[in-house]
């Protein structure tokens, strides 16, 4: 979802997106494992201000600044095989989170009814991204977590 808001010379702008993907699928022999699960999500948001340097009534030069917020979470388990009876199965996964900085130019134009041209171009982007934090858990036969362990 996408949105935009101009008052005079001045603008507000953000977006979101989300995804969430899961799978639980057999393995080909089965001998590690008989079964894997996946569960990964996404999700990045954006929200930003603007000032038209130019502003016409077919053209305008925006200098834009904001921030997007990421964050990735993926987990996933074995179970059966090999892992299975020995371990009692494998649970591990992985999150970030982190945040992006951007300043923008933007040119738009509408030379005419029929056509719109737009072009952003990246002046600055900043990225912070914390120390990759990272979980296993190894599972009872039963399912249940004895203990955590990082990798």
């Amino acid at each position: 979802m996408t949105g935009e808001a101009r008052y005079d010379r001045f603008s507000i702008f953000g977006d979101v997106l989300y995804t969430k993907f899961s799978m639980n699928a057999p393995t080909p022999r089965g001998i590690v494992a008989n079964n894997v699960d996946v569960d990964a999500k996404s999700f990045a948001g954006l929200i930003g201000v603007g000032y038209a340097l130019i502003d016409r009534p077919n053209a305008t030069l925006d200098i834009v600044g904001g921030a997007r917020i990421w964050n990735v979470d993926t987990n996933f388990s074995l179970n059966g095989g090999i892992v299975g009876n020995v371990l009692g199965g494998f649970e591990g996964g992985f999150s970030q989170a982190w945040v992006d900085a951007m300043a923008t130019l933007s040119f738009t134009a509408v030379p005419s009814n029929l056509c719109h041209l737009e072009a952003p171009s990246s002046l600055l982007c900043a990225t912070r991204q914390p120390g990759f934090r990272q979980s296993c858990r190894y599972l009872d036969a039963d399912g249940t977590p004895p203990r955590d362990r990082e990798p």
